[in-house]
């Protein structure tokens, strides 16, 4: 799987569901998305995307940990702490 849909029920999936995938290259969380669950993608080593609805309001703990997605949002300096906790609203892809 080299891509994943993320719809607003995504609170359900409880945590870890795509933990450590290695193939999985880009997400998309659709509109209404305003939670992501804690180590949703955490270790995905392969995913550098992940389209930011306007409706997200945080991300749970690590979400994004040890992704080259979160390495590069951290780099370019963007604001907020995806994937570590703290809110996290837009972003270019």
């Amino acid at each position: 799987m080299e891509q994943v849909r993320i719809g607003a029920d995504c609170r359900n999936y409880g945590s870890s569901i795509f933990s450590d995938c290695d193939r999985l290259k880009r997400m998309v969380l659709q509109e209404r998305v305003s939670h992501i669950p804690d180590k949703l993608a955490y270790g995905c080593t392969a995913l550098e995307q992940v389209a930011l609805p306007d409706s997200l309001v945080s991300a749970g703990v690590n979400a994004w940990e040890k992704t080259p997605f979160l390495e590069n949002w951290v780099r370019e300096g963007q604001k907020g702490e995806i994937g570590r906790g703290g809110p996290g609203r837009g972003g270019r892809f």
